[in-house]
């Protein structure tokens, strides 16, 4: 009767361990799904960023006459970033996000340093 008991006890226990590991299996499988499923989100931004045929400031940025020394130019990156904030000017934040990512890309300057030259641009904007 001992070795019955002990056999059930050790049966339930083998159960139990074998529910435990398929709930860890269970757990790792979602998270490698979810790791997978940034990945790929991460893989096509990367994408989008790298295989623009051509630049945010050419897709972006108008001409403006310039007034003082009478020629068409590009406006700078500070006025195309502030525009694509203000939704009334420009296409939205994903295209400034663009503007910026191009920028650093380029090597023009670092984006603290874009978005804070675009603050006073932006204000500017918000005003009028």
């Amino acid at each position: 009767m001992a070795t019955n008991a002990t056999f059930n006890e050790d049966r339930a226990l083998a159960a139990d361990l074998e529910r435990h590991q398929a709930r860890l299996r269970q757990a790792d499988d979602k998270a490698q799904q979810q790791e997978d499923t940034e990945m790929t989100l991460q893989q096509q931004f990367i994408h989008a960023v790298y295989t623009q045929p051509v630049t945010a400031k050419a897709l972006f940025a108008p001409m403006y006459r310039n007034i003082r020394d009478n020629s068409w130019q590009h406006q700078s990156m500070s006025d195309i970033f502030a525009q694509s904030l203000d939704y009334t000017n420009g296409p939205g934040i994903g295209d400034a996000l663009a503007v910026i990512i191009e920028a650093t890309q380029r090597g023009q300057t670092s984006a603290s340093t874009l978005i804070n030259r675009c603050a006073g641009t932006w204000a500017r904007y918000s005003a009028e």
